[in-house]
């Protein structure tokens, strides 16, 4: 009977991660943020936080600092750590349509990537497929996350050449020769990888299957 109890749980928070959570993949936290930046948190406001922006990356604002409101944890998804004070990440934002502060991109908390010592840990929602690297389980200062890790310079690179040729890329996609184009930045090339699985009917299953995702 327990087994049968649990087994409906299991069941029922299946059913509701996949009716309120829609994953977000890389390319989509780089076209559709109005903002994103290397930041400190450097006061918490309860159930906001004030960040300094270290690097802004995209978007147009003028403050050295913001307002953005916390990522609450839920049934199908949890931050790597509990908020603290001089924690650094990559952060991938919207602003509020009526409050003046940003939103965190993501029901999964994608928008949110941890930076120690130079060093971003990203945690992709496709992260068990085969077509990429194994993330590791990492122990950070104030938390643990499963992630693969880059240099930071190299994903803010990445990011910046992706912005800059993401009308190229839209081209690509749509005359299909996205599948042949291997960008050498790694966190660029991280990104295209996700945007052509996310693409992938646009694709013939061999193309896809000859496409050599992971670059040693």
């Amino acid at each position: 009977m327990k087994k049968i109890i649990l087994t409906s749980i299991l069941i029922w928070l299946a059913i509701i991660c996949k009716a309120d959570y829609r994953s977000i993949f890389l390319p989509g936290l780089i076209e559709k943020s109005e903002l994103i930046a290397h930041i400190k948190i450097v006061k918490d406001l309860n159930g906001n936080f004030e960040a300094e922006i270290l690097n802004q990356i995209k978007g147009k604002i003028n403050s050295k600092k913001i307002i953005v409101k916390k990522f609450e944890d839920w049934t199908c998804a949890q931050r790597w750590s509990k908020y603290l004070i001089g924690q650094e990440e990559l952060i991938f934002l919207k602003k509020h349509k009526k409050e003046n502060y940003w939103v965190i991109m993501g029901a999964g908390n994608e928008g949110e990537m941890p930076i120690e010592k130079e060093i971003l840990y990203y945690k992709s929602p496709i992260y068990k497929s085969k077509y990429f690297e194994e993330e590791k389980f990492c122990e950070l200062k104030n938390g643990k996350i499963t992630a693969v890790k880059f240099e930071l310079d190299i994903a803010i690179e990445g990011i910046k050449s992706y912005l800059n040729e993401i009308e190229k890329i839209k081209e690509k996609l749509d005359n299909k020769t996205l599948i042949k184009f291997y960008p050498k930045n790694k966190f660029y090339l991280r990104a295209i990888n996700e945007k052509i699985l996310r693409n992938r009917w646009k694709f013939d299953e061999a193309e896809i299957e000859k496409r050599k995702f992971i670059k040693k």
